[in-house]
């Protein structure tokens, strides 16, 4: 669980100011449509794999096992 929080500040207070903005800029700049496919699914397949891991985790504390 911790790491996941330290993940997201990372991502959010030094990855996203530093090199992410400028990056998402420049590539909007170039092709602005797939840029935004591209920020668009990126929360997605977040979601899917938090998704498949609560699954996992509800199932494991049931005790199912999926080897």
């Amino acid at each position: 669980m911790m790491m996941g929080r330290v993940m997201f500040i990372v991502i959010l207070f030094v990855l996203e100011p530093l090199i992410l903005h400028r990056w998402f800029v420049d590539r909007a700049k170039i092709d602005s449509v797939r840029t935004l496919t591209l920020v668009h699914r990126f929360p997605v397949a977040v979601l899917a794999l938090s998704l498949v891991t609560i699954a996992g985790s509800v199932a494991g504390s049931h005790g199912w096992f999926w080897v």
